[in-house]
């Protein structure tokens, strides 16, 4: 099976939320087989009180990227598969500006992808999320 680059799995995930909104939120940077590195653009309205990023913000970012890695890995039929389970540890108040989430698979088994996400701002790590996929294939079209 050949992976998808990251643009394709970026074009996808765009294509798949078209009623959200028309501005894309993130850039996949890299995508090289076991890693994923999106780029979540942060708006001024997802400050909260203080000047930082909210946590459902940083939430969706690392959600997000464990997602790309699995399509990345399994290919754009996995795109199904759902968020089973989700776990984050908020380190330090991230900075407002643009947020990197680095996601790799740490296990990868026939109904289940297990990720670890790294979330950092200005170079600095502010989270970090375990998350699972239960996996869902649909058939290559």
């Amino acid at each position: 099976m050949v992976q998808p680059s990251a643009r394709e799995i970026e074009q996808f995930i765009h294509d798949a939320f078209t009623s959200a909104s028309s501005e894309p939120n993130f850039a996949i940077e890299e995508a090289d087989g076991e890693r994923v590195r999106v780029r979540f653009f942060a708006r001024p309205s997802q400050l909260r009180p203080g000047g930082t990023i909210s946590g459902p913000v940083q939430m969706a970012a690392a959600d997000l990227a464990a997602w790309a890695v699995v399509l990345q890995k399994l290919g754009l039929h996995a795109a199904p598969s759902v968020t089973s389970n989700f776990n984050m540890s908020f380190l330090s108040r991230p900075s407002p500006g643009d947020l990197l989430a680095d996601s790799e698979l740490l296990k990868l088994g026939k109904r289940q992808a297990v990720c670890a996400v790294r979330i950092s701002s200005n170079g600095a790590l502010v989270a970090h999320a375990t998350v699972t996929y239960a996996i869902v294939l649909h058939p290559p079209t």
